[in-house]
């Protein structure tokens, strides 16, 4: 058919918001419950036969991400795209990776077979995401590979109070428009106060917001941070708006 599905959002604020996220705010008139997105690298798969023959070769993306209403996706999904090949050669293979803001691991989980990673931690504010976060997880990965992966709904600054940051070697950023919290800024740049990203060498920045990632940049080269690498997205061709990936590498390492 058309349509995937069809859902009604009632929203009784009076502020200019255009939905109320909120779970029970959400009806599911008719369809599936979960969208599925394949995002990311493409590998080759084989086609099997009962006998164990080998019947063709075919490609597709590798890792499926599940979605609802209440979860975020971006809108361009072949640019986004763009983005994580950008991001893989700063990757170092067999590193520990926190991922903040992460949303449903769309970033982060890229790398955990390709990279060999020894673990990723993810986290992301929104309670809704659990649910879609777990089902994307437990189909793409095998257990030993689940094993490694660990996802929590805490906003950026009590997922690091809480101990998501510490072992880890980079950190994966991809804050909302306003960029990053205070919290979070405060622990990159005084890392001798702070040891919960003491062991972070490497920042890997994907930004929404251009004036909120020039003033955290600027926060960050003066304060013992390098710029290694930096190029500019456009997600949504005729709008004045670029996203950022940059990367920074702690002068200190």
């Amino acid at each position: 058919g058309i349509w995937h599905s069809v859902w009604v959002n009632f929203n009784s604020g009076t502020s200019n918001a255009i939905f109320d996220y909120r779970e029970d705010r959400w009806i599911r008139a008719f369809g599936k419950e979960y969208l599925l997105e394949r995002i990311g690298f493409v590998s080759q798969f084989s086609e099997i036969d009962e006998r164990g023959t080998e019947l063709k070769k075919t490609t597709r993306k590798t890792l499926p991400f599940y979605f609802t209403p209440m979860v975020f996706r971006q809108g361009n999904l072949d640019a986004f795209e763009d983005i994580l090949r950008s991001i893989e050669p700063y990757v170092p293979e067999g590193s520990r990776i926190c991922e903040l803001y992460g949303g449903i691991g769309t970033i982060g989980l890229q790398y955990v077979a390709r990279k060999k990673l020894q673990w990723l931690r993810f986290s992301d504010a929104s309670p809704y995401l659990r649910t879609c976060a777990a089902k994307g997880i437990s189909e793409a990965f095998p257990p030993e590979l689940q094993a490694r992966i660990a996802f929590d709904t805490n906003d950026a600054e009590s997922a690091l109070e809480s101990g998501q940051g510490i072992g880890a070697e980079v950190l994966i950023v991809d804050p909302p428009r306003k960029g990053l919290d205070t919290g979070v800024m405060r622990r990159l740049v005084d890392r001798d106060a702070d040891s919960t990203l003491s062991e972070v060498h490497r920042l890997i920045y994907v930004s929404c917001g251009f004036d909120a990632f020039m003033r955290d940049a600027t926060t960050l080269l003066n304060s013992g941070w390098n710029l290694t690498f930096a190029e500019g997205h456009i997600l949504f061709p005729g709008s004045d708006h670029i996203e950022t990936l940059a990367v920074f590498d702690h002068a200190a390492q």
